[in-house]
């Protein structure tokens, strides 16, 4: 009895030693690729994007619109995968039985497979896919849209170009929702809401707006 203690307090300390490892490589892995991807020492714009990213590893010219936090996020892409690895598993275990295989064997290796799939494409969709943005180029605001930010991959956009963009006005609370955020004037004389979220600062919406009134003037200038 001792000795099965001993082995089943050692095999409990070496599982908690590897999640903490794959938390610490994944928490070092964001970290890295945040860092490399934060925008450029001299890029006003970039920098005046940031605090409006919410965790999302997204490039320097895109402003995420309305999202959940990011440990949120996580907690509901792990859960999402869990689920999904347990409706396999039910499922596996009711072919099983009227097919004569071990319902056991294949309800475990249901749910491993339908982890090791669902839980990659979840946690990228959480890190990488907001369901709302909205991304400045080239051509001008693009609202992208994704009918399901964990997992799809195709989205929809709507394009602004520049010489239909009037102005931005920074709202500390917007007119049609609780949080703040911009409001977008455009040619035809409506205003395009632009919700940011509760947790912004007035001082980083200021900024925002400065800048994405400069690149207005400077693709104005550029067009004439």
């Amino acid at each position: 009895m001792k000795a099965e203690g001993s082995d089943n307090a050692r095999e409990a300390f070496q599982f908690l030693a590897l999640a903490l490892g794959l938390v610490l490589a994944l928490r070092l892995g964001y970290w890295g690729l945040e860092h490399w991807m934060s925008p450029a020492s001299d890029d006003a714009l970039g920098h005046a994007f940031a605090p409006f990213r919410a965790g999302y590893l997204v490039d320097t010219r895109t402003l995420v619109l309305s999202a959940a936090p990011l440990l949120e996020r996580l907690g509901i892409a792990v859960l999402l995968a869990i689920g999904c690895a347990a409706g396999f598993a039910v499922l596996a275990a009711g072919l099983a039985r009227p097919l004569g295989g071990d319902q056991v064997k294949w309800s475990a290796r249901s749910a491993r497979w339908s982890l090791i799939i669902a839980l990659p494409l979840l946690i990228i969709g959480a890190l990488a896919l907001p369901e709302r943005s909205v991304h400045v180029d080239g051509e001008g605001f693009r609202l992208v849209e994704r009918t399901w930010y964990s997992a799809d991959l195709m989205d929809r956009s709507t394009l602004w170009p520049w010489h239909a963009v009037q102005g931005f006005t920074a709202a500390q609370h917007l007119p049609d929702g609780d949080g703040a955020g911009l409001l977008m004037k455009v040619s035809d004389g409506s205003t395009i809401t632009l919700d940011l979220g509760e947790q912004v600062h007035m001082s980083d919406l200021d900024h925002l707006v400065a800048a994405l009134e400069g690149q207005l003037r400077s693709r104005r200038t550029e067009q004439h």
